[in-house]
């Protein structure tokens, strides 16, 4: 295939020329055509593997998420309960220095 046409070249040159030409242009464009289906494939599967990553992490989240908050809840119960004993334990303390005081006294 001529790079150029010139003036010595017949009709039946040119008229190769063309043909050629037009076929590589053809393989080119279907060339480019497959390359950007596949990429448009790729990008399709990649989303849909994000979607489904993000859809798993989210109920890993919210599994998390619950069980975080029922620790919480059982931890502050326990603080109260704590705090419950605590005061009995100075209560009674109270009461054994006042039995104490009074049998002292007596």
């Amino acid at each position: 295939m001529p790079q150029t046409i010139g003036p010595k070249d017949t009709v039946g040159d040119i008229k190769t020329y063309t043909e050629e030409a037009c076929a590589k242009f053809e393989s080119d464009r279907k060339s480019e055509e497959w390359g950007l289906e596949g990429l448009r494939g790729k990008l399709c599967a990649a989303e849909d593997l994000l979607a489904k990553e993000r859809a798993e992490w989210k109920k890993i989240c919210k599994k998390d998420n619950q069980r975080m908050y029922a620790t919480h809840s059982k931890i502050t119960d326990l603080e109260a309960q704590v705090a419950a004993l605590k005061g009995k334990v100075e209560d009674g303390q109270t009461d054994r220095e006042s039995v104490e005081v009074r049998s002292v006294l007596s």
